[in-house]
């Protein structure tokens, strides 16, 4: 199974749509980050990337950066990132 995310774009104060391509099918949920006791995560839904060969913390290590870059800019480019294609 072939999956390369492609954008994280922020919808809403902290909700951001995450778009990967499966197998040249492009799939899109809502991650909205959180911390608890300490432990930060990004909640995904509908939850489906615990069911692609992507990993999870890929996923939120985008999120938490476009997050980040939005806190610290009012930069309009800060609201989305896209990896590099290969």
């Amino acid at each position: 199974m072939s999956v390369r995310l492609t954008s994280v774009v922020c919808l809403r104060e902290r909700d951001y749509e995450v778009t990967l391509e499966v197998n040249g099918t492009f799939r899109r949920c809502i991650g909205t980050p959180f911390e608890h006791r300490g432990v930060r995560g990004v909640e995904a839904k509908p939850d489906f990337l615990a069911t692609l060969a992507i990993s999870p913390r890929l996923v939120a290590a985008a999120v938490f950066a476009v997050d980040a870059a939005r806190s610290d800019t009012s930069d309009a480019d800060a609201s989305e990132i896209k990896p590099a294609t290969d």
